[in-house]
């Protein structure tokens, strides 16, 4: 791969654009379009050349040598979010794998879909000209559960509240009653009736599955909340006192915590772009929009990066969710938060706690490496967190390799708690 020097920082990209928008105006057409070609090219080889491959930290390089697992499992549980946006007519070599996984594991495993589980918007009314697009877009994950013998559980993510907008809340339950009333009778939607949460799920002996609703917190329009809520917590501080209580009771076993929107993130929601963000903007809202907009795309990135939309981890509200989970995670040390909302795959390990990022399951998008990640890939893909007799924990991702699309082991660790 030819040498390419890789810009760190959003001002050096800010200052290319400032000094490329300053040509002279008396500059030759043919010196201006030179210049602006090597930008753009070293923008798709510095995109290319960071993105391909996964990351892993000091500790994690040899992962393959520290893989001394033994014993039987007693419980897997498979982690993908985001597996809402099929491509249909093409063969998903990553779904069709997960089948077979699942099958194998059978009724001593639980698979949970973490949300974004139908885009663009959710589940519209039935007489709605989206409503055949949106159970088609959950018909490709249903399928892969055919005479799938373990739990099925889904929550909910911010496009399936009709995108973070007004309605959200009637979407949300429509996918519920649709879900739940599909013949795998075993299909569960939890949160129930757009509430928060937090809901407890025993899946073994030692083992604790909680949900909650993330796009609750979150959500600025419709939701059932304050006096009027029909929900047990009414507000953010019942949800977190009832959050805390349900850990207390669960601190001698493991316990998987999941969410949609992930706490840590080297991904877009967290911050981090690739270089090509800052010339291309348009092509984060719309797929091969290349409009070169390099001055704009700097603003874009900056305005991502340091104040964020709710959806980011800058924005204030979702700075205090983060707070809100980090506080009350840290008196525990056998916690697994889960996530997706990031296009990618992501490990951190934060204060003896375990933070997954699994929202590739059905495209993935950059991911910046190192930033505190143990792990971290740009690729399509899931998490599956397996509980052995012996209760070790140990965690794995697979995905499709880039190059030929074959799906394979991409990380293992053993847990520590």
């Amino acid at each position: 791969m030819m040498p390419v020097v890789k810009l760190k920082s959003c001002f050096v990209c800010f200052f290319n654009c400032i000094a490329f928008s300053g040509l002279p105006i008396y500059a030759a057409w043919s010196k201006s379009i030179i210049y602006f070609g090597i930008l753009i090219l070293n923008c798709f080889f510095h995109t290319a050349c960071i993105s391909t491959q996964p990351y892993y930290n000091a500790g994690a390089k040899n992962w393959k040598a520290n893989v001394n697992d033994s014993g039987k499992v007693v419980y897997s549980v498979f982690l993908i979010g985001d597996a809402g946006m099929p491509k249909f007519g093409e063969y998903d070599t990553v779904k069709n794998f997960l089948r077979s996984k699942l099958h194998v594991a059978g009724n001593k495993s639980a698979i949970l879909f973490m949300g974004d589980n139908i885009y663009p918007a959710g589940m519209p009314p039935e007489n709605h000209k989206k409503r055949a697009a949106a159970e088609n877009s959950i018909a490709s994950q249903l399928e892969i559960l055919q005479d799938y013998k373990g739990e099925v559980v889904f929550i909910p993510g911010n496009h399936d509240w009709n995108r973070s907008r007004k309605g959200g809340q009637d979407y949300i339950i429509r996918q519920e009653k649709y879900l739940e009333g599909t013949p795998q009778n075993h299909i569960t939607f939890l949160p129930d009736s757009a509430c928060p949460g937090p809901v407890e799920l025993t899946l073994a002996e030692n083992l604790v599955l909680v949900l909650i609703d993330s796009e609750w917190w979150l959500h600025k329009h419709d939701k059932p909340y304050g006096d009027k809520s029909y929900c047990s917590a009414k507000n953010e501080e019942q949800f977190a006192n009832q959050l805390k209580a349900v850990l207390e009771k669960n601190k001698n076993k493991r316990v998987i915590l999941a969410a949609h929107h992930p706490v840590f993130s080297n991904g877009t929601h967290g911050g981090y772009f690739p270089f090509k963000d800052h010339i291309f903007p348009l092509a984060s809202f719309k797929k091969n929009l290349f409009v070169p907009l390099p001055l704009l795309g700097s603003i874009y990135v900056g305005y991502r990066k340091y104040f964020g939309h709710r959806q980011d981890i800058p924005n204030y509200k979702y700075k205090a969710y983060c707070k809100t989970i980090t506080s009350t995670l840290a008196p525990y040390r056998n916690i697994i938060y889960a996530s997706g909302h990031e296009h990618n795959l992501q490990y951190f390990n934060h204060a003896a706690n375990h933070y997954i990022v699994s929202g590739s399951g059905s495209k993935n998008y950059y991911v910046k490496r190192g930033a505190g990640a143990v792990y971290a890939h740009n690729a399509r893909g899931y998490a599956v967190v397996n509980l052995y007799e012996n209760n070790e924990v140990w965690l794995e991702y697979w995905g499709a390799e880039k190059a030929t699309g074959a799906v394979q082991l991409f990380y293992k660790i053993k847990l520590q708690f």
